[in-house]
């Protein structure tokens, strides 16, 4: 899953269009394809066309793609600067669609969309040192860290297309206010998710939701004249943030769900914790939710670790790290509390590339499992190739990941089994210049007993009726992004 927008490698400086005194106007844009193929998917059970179960592909191939135009505008008056950011994404989707049981992008669907929409007010900060303050306010991406919590603020499915590649990142709302400080910064956000009432009722979105919360981070700078923490998560050689918001509204089709009232606290730490020991970094993180709200009570939780050692003295500098996340489950179907963690608005690729967080694995964590109930091990090892490609200044990474997955709770899914399954991906990034990138991947899935039960209930199947689930599914990718 390459989530574009917000983190996507290819990024171009932006063109000159219009330059009158004060008043600078600049346009850039960022292209992206992408082919897949997924031979027996979901272990053979295939991929459907619809909830009803009709127009079934055991193999599914498909293309993506997308483009995305944008428009910035710069005006500076004095002390404070003025900005605005106009964005567009037409995304496609051809053959037979992604390869989730029930498919969201069947039917060759495409659309264009608005995408970003905002202003932007930056001005100095004379109480804090080196820091600025921005007011950001309109439709905007949004992260906070490396994206386990807040990434993305609209589901690519349906006639969005490109429920892969994920080019569409925006949130909508009000906007957020970047206090950034050294060594303290911090955001302070309200904001919603861009649904499509349509697409929800068909169950291929999330429900509307608007929340208002901050987030405070303690960072210090990683080594370098231009690092710069207090705007670039990348440039954080180590760092503590703690993340509140309220979910003040989700509702739909007039109905509120379990979001509604819901209160999110997450702590995370993450960088090099020892400065005599730069090879060895740590990531954690850890969410509550609760929502105390009559007949929408939710007491859920999640959390990853993430111990990582390089060896930059070897040669390829090879990284290996280990990385456990568990997102609860409920115990029981019945109990009026909701302990199903509710994954909300994270997102993928942010930190070391494209492959390994938080689409755990190409195949089962794409198309046959979310982030809920699910306890995930991870072991990769990258390397990075000691010689140039094609020009002086690219670069060529590889990834071997092997993933074992468990039903956190299998009784709340009415499973003998709490084995889900096992992946390994084999992948490659590509980076040609700063404005190209190129990604590709195999992979290969294997079921447990507790995913053959769950095909079997989700396809009505009589008890039992999971044993012919068992073969494996593979997974072969390649994509690319160019900026200009």
């Amino acid at each position: 899953m390459v989530l574009i927008a917000v983190s996507g490698p290819s990024q171009a400086d932006p063109n000159p269009l219009l330059d009158i005194g004060d008043l600078h106007a600049t346009w850039n844009g960022t292209i992206g394809i992408g082919a897949f193929a997924v031979p027996q998917a979901n272990f053979g059970a295939g991929s459907y066309e619809t909830d009803k179960l009709l127009s079934k592909r055991t193999s599914p191939v498909w293309g993506e793609g997308f483009v995305k135009p944008q428009i910035g505008l710069n005006y500076d008056v004095g002390t404070l600067q003025f900005a605005a950011t106009f964005s567009t994404i037409y995304a496609q989707t051809i053959g037979d669609g992604d390869a989730s049981l029930v498919s969201t992008t069947r039917g060759a669907p495409g659309q264009i969309d608005l995408e970003e929409a905002n202003v932007e007010i930056t001005g100095a900060l004379p109480a804090l040192e080196s820091g600025t303050f921005d007011l950001q306010l309109g439709r905007q991406n949004f992260l906070v860290d490396d994206g386990f919590l807040i990434a993305d603020g609209t589901i690519n499915a349906g006639t969005r297309a490109a429920y892969y590649l994920v080019p569409r990142n925006v949130f909508d709302g009000i906007g957020v206010l970047h206090l950034n400080g050294m060594p303290v910064r911090a955001d302070i956000f309200v904001l919603s998710v861009d649904t499509a009432p349509n697409l929800t009722r068909r169950g291929l979105d999330q429900p509307p939701t608007s929340f208002a919360g901050f987030d405070l981070t303690w960072f210090a700078n990683a080594p370098g004249d231009k690092a710069d923490g207090s705007k670039n998560y990348a440039d954080r050689l180590r760092y503590v943030t703690t993340t509140y918001f309220h979910i003040y509204d989700s509702k739909t089709d007039g109905t509120k769900t379990s979001r509604d009232g819901m209160d999110v606290y997450s702590l995370s730490v993450g960088g090099a914790p020892a400065p005599s020991v730069p090879d060895f970094t740590f990531y954690a993180q850890a969410v509550l939710e609760r929502n105390a709200s009559p007949h929408r009570e939710v007491r859920a939780n999640a959390y990853y670790v993430q111990p990582e050692w390089t060896f930059s003295d070897l040669p390829l500098t090879p990284a290996i790290f280990y990385c456990y996340s568990h997102y609860s489950g409920a115990r029981s179907p019945n109990d009026a509390t909701n302990e199903n963690y509710d994954p909300l608005f994270y997102g993928a690729g942010y930190r070391g590339g494209n492959f390994g967080s938080y689409y755990y694995g190409e195949i089962l964590s794409e198309y046959f499992i979310a982030n809920t109930n699910v306890d995930i091990h991870e072991a990769e090892l990258t390397l990075m190739m000691p010689f140039h490609v094609l020009n002086d200044q690219d670069s060529l990474k590889l990834d071997f990941i092997y993933y074992r997955y468990l039903y956190d709770q299998k009784r709340g899914l009415a499973l003998s089994s709490d084995s889900l399954g096992q992946e390994v991906n084999i992948a490659a990034e590509y980076q040609y210049s700063p404005a190209t990138s190129l990604g590709a991947a195999v992979g290969v899935a294997t079921p447990g007993s507790g995913a053959k039960e769950q095909l079997a209930q989700q396809l009505n199947l009589p008890s039992g009726g999971g044993g012919q689930f068992n073969r494996a599914s593979g997974i072969a990718e390649v994509f690319a992004t160019f900026s200009f």
